[in-house]
């Protein structure tokens, strides 16, 4: 049995090592995608079909996790979670977006949960960093927290998702999401239905309207 999450058929360990992994793969007897997106990549680049299933969460977990102390803040808080430093997870998207933001909501914070250099992302966000406020890494316990007390849980990511698993917790938490985009997260977020999508890229910073609780 194997569980299959990527989404991208571009990566040189798969082209140097493809050849190897099809025989091994075909000894598989049974084969999970989690997502439509994971499912085709496994077709393209493996030559077999999987039974797609999506990731799961604790729901009363996050449902019920108390609110990092100090939040909900008056003036509102957009939460950004993952490695900021890592391009495709879009914080420069993010930093893009947030002059907009400001306008409605002047005292916004942007709270950061993850890794990454923290002083050289205050340094490229220039004046935006006094609303900027880093937590670091976290656990599931601090992560739950988080989300339980932004206004908003914002994923900016440009590609290479398969999936959005970290949606999934933000809205069990109760939390409005504004996301990429991407065809993994119009599926997890029903096209739109379940949260706000935004198109790919420096646009994101001009949405019609962002939800907050």
């Amino acid at each position: 049995m194997a569980t299959f999450h990527t989404s991208t058929t571009k990566s040189l360990t798969l082209t140097v090592f493809q050849g190897i992994l099809r025989p091994m793969h075909e000894k598989i007897v049974g084969r999970i995608a989690v997502s439509d997106l994971a499912r085709r990549w496994q077709m393209e680049a493996l030559g077999s079909d999987a039974v797609e299933i999506p990731n799961g969460v604790d729901v009363a977990y996050f449902a019920t996790a108390s609110p990092l102390d100090g939040y909900p803040r008056p003036g509102k808080t957009v939460l950004f979670l993952g490695r900021y430093d890592e391009p495709r997870k879009g914080m420069a998207v993010l930093l893009a977006a947030l002059p907009a933001v400001l306008q409605r909501f002047p005292e916004v914070q942007l709270l950061i949960v993850g890794r990454g250099d923290e002083d050289q992302l205050r340094s490229q966000a220039g004046r935006l960093a006094e609303h900027m406020r880093f937590l670091g890494q976290v656990d599931d316990a601090g992560k739950a927290s988080a989300m339980r007390g932004a206004d908003v849980y914002c994923a900016p990511n440009t590609g290479g998702e398969s999936f959005g698993i970290v949606l999934v917790e933000a809205m069990a938490a109760g939390t409005p999401v504004v996301a990429s985009d991407l065809d993994a997260f119009r599926r997890v977020l029903r096209d739109g239905e379940l949260g706000c999508l935004v198109p790919v890229g420096p646009r994101i910073h001009r949405p019609p309207r962002w939800p907050v609780r």
